[in-house]
């Protein structure tokens, strides 16, 4: 084993290590892989998008008697699997994207075919964004939570959606639609505040291991509250 000096490239993943005015900064994005993936599916020139989604266009399941050609079903999945490893890489823009289009995954329709393409075109505009970490900041875990209301046309079933930060940027996020029906939106947000609490615990415990090296101050991690934001004053 040979000490090859710091990570450059890890799994598609650049990092960029860099220094200014004593502050040491950490950045990461998958542009490069990006362009790569881009072009595997033909989209190298296509033409970006500013929002990966169309509002305009509800997604629903195809019919059981309409069933999609294998071939069909081969790429959907195959775009999807792609979509879903830049989601968990650096773009937690695609999480309630990829979240939505993956229910699809059994029989997709034409509609649901291109609604996955057209997050390609959005990736065009936004492969070069990334996530950068202040190192010498003093940091605090804080989360942040929202939550649609029976969102999902097929079974009325909502979504939530969390985010945690650490040292300026994002370290762990989730979108996911929820195994129960709620009646109002107050439950909706109860289920959710479950669920971040729940990830708030074990990061708790994670960071409290590393605390050093991120300069994280045990007190803030052990004993007391990761603060939590939300946008529903009925569920506060």
């Amino acid at each position: 084993m040979s000490n090859l000096g710091p990570v450059k490239q890890f799994l598609g993943i650049e990092v960029k290590q860099t220094q200014h005015s004593g502050t040491h900064y950490w950045t990461i994005n998958q542009s490069r892989f990006i362009s790569t993936i881009l072009s595997r599916f033909g989209m190298s020139s296509c033409h970006g998008i500013a929002a990966p989604l169309d509002n305009r266009k509800l997604l629903v399941k195809a019919s059981p008697e309409l069933t999609s050609p294998p071939s069909l079903q081969t790429e959907y999945h195959a775009l999807i699997g792609s979509l879903m490893y830049f989601m968990m890489g650096t773009h937690l823009d695609l999480s309630y994207t990829v979240s939505t289009l993956s229910k699809f995954s059994s029989n997709p329709s034409n509609d649901h075919f291109f609604a996955a393409k057209r997050v390609f075109h959005y990736l065009q505009t936004t492969a070069t964004l990334c996530l950068t970490f202040i190192m010498n900041q003093e940091s605090h875990l804080k989360g942040y939570l929202d939550s649609d209301w029976a969102g999902d046309i097929d079974d009325s079933k909502s979504t939530s959606c969390y985010l945690f930060t650490l040292s300026g940027a994002a370290i762990c996020w989730k979108s996911r639609k929820q195994i129960l029906i709620a009646l109002s939106s107050t439950g909706v947000e109860y289920i959710a505040l479950i669920e971040i609490a729940k990830e708030a615990s074990w990061l708790r415990s994670l960071f409290a291991d590393i605390s050093s090296y991120f300069n994280i101050e045990k007190s803030s991690l052990q004993g007391t509250s990761i603060p939590i934001y939300a946008d529903n004053p009925a569920s506060i």
